[in-house]
């Protein structure tokens, strides 16, 4: 696998490369978000991210990652941070959701990197209507994390950062699963319709599609409110 670091440098270049100053802001309330899901999203980002800092970015799960890849160079939590992004633009492939900014979706994802990358400027609902330029180019980065997930094997079966807690600490990969599960929860119920693809992967995050009831996860649901 590629080192991660060398992701990060292309990825910083990428945005850096599509800056300009002049950029028209972008009317991203075209896509129909309403303020209840874009409050619903911002609020379970918020929750990943503070599980982040508190749960994942530790010298024990990065140490799990550098027996599980290969990695060049030394970037703090950086490397941390780029399996949890992996996670989450997984989590619309599975689902079978689009990215697009133009999309409800992706301004659940937009909201996501906004706050990883440019945590100076928050993202409002209300300058959803006028979103600058800076923030519309961290839409250049998910073809390059797409490229990190398609080299990294443990993803063909599940997300990694949740491979990385099992070694480290079981029970923070059940609150990350909770968390990770409730964002793409909101992700399938946008359009009012939850398909077998998104019931799969729903269940898939909280392992109860298998035999193994020790890891599975009973949460308030769209399973429980059938």
């Amino acid at each position: 696998m590629k080192a991660y670091a060398d992701y990060f440098d292309r990825l910083n270049l990428a945005v850096n490369q599509n800056y300009d100053p002049d950029d028209v802001p972008v009317d991203l309330t075209r896509s129909g978000v309403t303020p209840e899901y874009y409050a619903k999203i911002d609020e379970r980002s918020d929750d990943m991210l503070d599980f982040f800092q508190k749960k994942i970015a530790n010298q024990a799960v990065r140490e799990a990652l550098n027996g599980m890849v290969t990695i060049e160079g030394y970037r703090d939590d950086e490397d941390l941070m780029l399996c949890l992004l992996m996670d989450i633009v997984h989590c619309f492939d599975a689902l079978g959701h689009p990215t697009s900014l133009d999309t409800c979706e992706g301004i659940a994802l937009l909201n996501m990197m906004e706050k990883v990358y440019r945590p100076d400027y928050y993202m409002s609902f209300e300058e959803l209507s006028e979103v600058p330029g800076f923030i519309i180019n961290l839409d250049a980065m998910v073809t390059y994390i797409v490229s990190c997930i398609e080299a990294t094997d443990i993803m063909k079966s599940q997300s990694i950062v949740s491979a990385l807690l099992q070694q480290v600490d079981p029970d923070a990969d059940k609150e990350y699963r909770i968390l990770l599960y409730r964002f793409c929860e909101a992700i399938s119920e946008v359009d009012g319709v939850i398909s077998v693809l998104e019931r799969e992967f729903l269940m898939n995050i909280l392992r109860l599609d298998d035999n193994d009831v020790t890891t599975d996860i009973h949460t308030d649901s769209i399973f429980t409110r059938e």
